[in-house]
């Protein structure tokens, strides 16, 4: 899934009073390709999305221009969702499987997080 987000990026950038180089910073990219970015002049991948959210402290979907999901009558495993007018089609025992490996990993980290909390704590 590509989308394009430059006028929101650079909203939502600028109400963090963030120039575009201390944004490309936290976001470990350059200066210029951060740039081409807010201009429009590239498109936004999922991982992407995630690292800007992060990076704003916001949740993914205040990126997301409004979103409509369309179910596919005639397959039973596809869902659309679009975008604007972009349209993006996935099958969806992929995405759930994606999104369930994202929560096994969020997992992991919490349960790393603890550990090191409770070595961190006296007993």
């Amino acid at each position: 899934m590509k989308i394009k987000l430059g006028s929101r990026l650079t909203t939502l950038r600028e109400m963090k009073r963030l120039s575009q180089n201390e944004m490309a910073d936290l976001l470990a990219m350059s200066p210029a390709a951060y740039g081409r970015l807010e201009r429009n002049e590239t498109n936004a991948n999922f991982e992407d999305l995630q690292r800007f959210s992060k990076v704003l402290d916001i949740p993914i979907t205040d990126l997301l221009p409004e979103l409509m999901t369309i179910n596919n009558n005639n397959n039973q495993h596809q869902s659309g969702l679009i975008f604007g007018n972009i349209n993006n089609y996935y099958d969806s025992t992929t995405y759930t499987k994606e999104l369930e490996h994202q929560v096994k990993l969020l997992e992991q980290e919490v349960a790393s997080l603890r550990r090191q909390l409770d070595a961190l704590l006296p007993q």
